[in-house]
């Protein structure tokens, strides 16, 4: 026998139960919430600054959290030392996979091809620092970026530590000696890499890396992990979203029998390589042509852009 369950007025009730069990349901069993851009994201020294979606498991017992929204990244350490001595560290690649010139910092040592642009150093009861890379060396942009620590955030003796970063102040980076003015600069979504650590307020014991790939120990310590954001854009779920990748280096490939034709406003690039690399990135001065890594079966590359280029510069990625 058909039950009428309209004509019983049960219709609104049986729906609003269905949502909540399928409510109750997804949070415990970790589903994806997409909190990049929620609203009212404010840091106040807790581990409930942040959701579940946006928590990177770290080595040394440490746990990384990261968001953004469309004006402020936000970047979370929980663990460490209670005192706030210690340093904690986020390196930022804006040009992930792009070949680099390397620079040290703090302990430690990162690939050509893993290298970041952007770095924050926040030791809470002293040192703080937002850094450029300009070439092989570091220029400090501020010394005051907007931090909070909590001895106790995640608990009884489990620190807390919170840096809010504008994005409008990724601005300032470039490859070139002797450098000052920035070309490798944050746009609205781009993708970003991500490289966590903290070292003891000595700067002699790296831990707490993040990706979880990456070592830890006496310094210096190469840190060839990368957590990779394909993009900013608002509406991801960050522990999903972005994928650890490892650097190993950019090989030194110097692409040779390079032809380049300008053809029905369009430029086509042609080079060979006799130890063919992962790929290549293509760059018309500071400025990288191609959004995805241009690869081949053979020896034989070839790339078309409706950018005019008449000296491109090709740099060889090994990537794994």
């Amino acid at each position: 026998m058909r039950v009428n369950l309209r004509r019983l007025g049960l219709v609104v009730p049986l729906i609003a139960a269905l949502t909540m069990v399928s409510a109750l349901l997804a949070a415990g069993s970790g589903v994806a919430l997409a909190t990049t851009g929620r609203a009212g994201i404010t840091m106040t020294g807790s581990c409930s600054d942040f959701q579940s979606d946006e928590k990177f498991s770290a080595n040394s017992s440490t746990t990384i959290y990261i968001t953004w929204d469309s004006t402020n990244l936000y970047i979370g350490w929980e663990g460490g030392d209670t005192a706030g001595n210690d340093s904690r560290l986020m390196g930022f690649d804006l040009n992930p996979g792009s070949s680099d010139p390397t620079q040290t910092y703090d302990g430690a040592v990162f690939e050509a091809n893993g290298m970041p642009d952007y770095l924050v150093q926040v030791q809470p009861s002293g040192y703080k620092a937002f850094n450029s890379r300009q070439n092989t060396g570091w220029h400090v942009i501020t010394t005051a970026p907007t931090t909070q620590f909590n001895a106790n955030g995640c608990g009884t003796n489990v620190p807390m530590t919170e840096v809010t970063l504008p994005w409008s102040s990724f601005t300032g980076a470039c490859d070139t000696s002797g450098c000052t003015v920035g070309t490798i600069n944050y746009s609205a979504g781009q993708a970003v890499g991500f490289i966590g650590y903290s070292n003891n307020s000595g700067g002699s014991f790296v831990y707490g890396t993040m990706p979880i790939g990456n070592p830890t120990g006496a310094s210096p310590q190469t840190l060839n992990y990368e957590m990779n954001c394909p993009s900013t854009t608002t509406g991801q779920s960050p522990n999903t979203y972005c994928t650890a990748k490892k650097y190993t280096g950019a090989t030194a490939v110097a692409a040779s029998h390079i032809t380049v034709t300008h053809h029905h406003g369009k430029t086509v690039i042609r080079w060979f390589s006799s130890t063919h690399p992962a790929g290549f990135n293509v760059y018309k001065h500071a400025h990288k042509l191609n959004s995805r890594l241009v690869t081949s079966k053979t020896h034989w590359y070839k790339f078309v852009t409706k950018v005019h280029v008449k000296h491109p510069r090709l740099v060889a990625v090994s990537l794994r």
